[in-house]
C-alpha cells in the first residue's frame, strides 16, 4: 500500500489572518499598558510608595470633588500641602475629612503622595503587558505553524 501524505489544512481567511489579528492585538495592548504608565507617572509613583517614608497626614474633600491633602514632616515640623489631588488610592475618608497615610522623599519633601496610589494603574499597566505579550507570542507561533505548513 501507498502511504499517503497528510492533506494540508485549507487556508481560510480566519487561518490565514489569525496570527495578525494576534499580532496587532497584542501590540495594541502593550502600548495601552505603556501609554497608562506615562500617562499616570507611574515610574516616579512606584518609587515613591517603595522607597518614600511614611508620615501620617490629613486629607480634605473639597466643593470641586478633588481632595486637599498636607502632612507634617517629621524630621523638621514643616507642613506640605498640595490642593489638586484627584483621588487618594485605595485609602478612604468618612466625610469631609479624615487621616491617611502619606510617603514623601525625604531630599525632597515637597513631592509627597498618599500611600497605595500607584497600586491600581501599576496593577493594571501590568496586565495589560502579560496579555499583550501572550497574544504577540502566540501570533508568532501561529506564524511559525503556517510557514512549516506551507512547505
Amino acid at each position: 500500500m501507498k502511504e499517503q501524505e497528510p492533506k494540508k489544512p485549507e487556508q481560510t481567511f480566519i487561518n490565514r489572518f489569525l496570527p495578525f489579528l494576534f499580532l496587532i492585538a497584542g501590540v495594541g495592548l502593550v502600548l495601552l499598558g505603556a501609554y497608562i504608565g506615562q500617562h499616570v507617572q507611574l515610574k516616579e509613583k512606584i518609587w515613591l510608595d517603595i522607597r518614600g517614608v511614611r508620615a501620617a497626614g490629613e486629607a480634605f474633600l473639597q466643593e470641586n470633588g478633588q481632595y486637599r491633602i498636607r502632612y507634617q514632616e517629621p524630621g523638621t515640623g514643616a507642613i506640605y500641602a498640595r490642593s489638586n489631588q484627584k483621588g487618594l488610592g485605595p485609602q478612604r475618608i468618612n466625610g469631609q475629612s479624615g487621616d491617611i497615610t502619606v510617603r514623601f522623599d525625604p531630599a525632597h519633601p515637597q513631592i509627597f503622595q498618599p500611600f497605595g496610589i500607584s497600586l491600581l494603574p501599576g496593577v493594571s499597566s501590568l496586565v495589560l503587558f502579560i496579555t499583550g505579550m501572550a497574544l504577540v507570542l502566540r501570533g508568532r507561533r501561529l506564524l511559525i505553524r503556517q510557514a512549516k505548513m506551507l512547505k
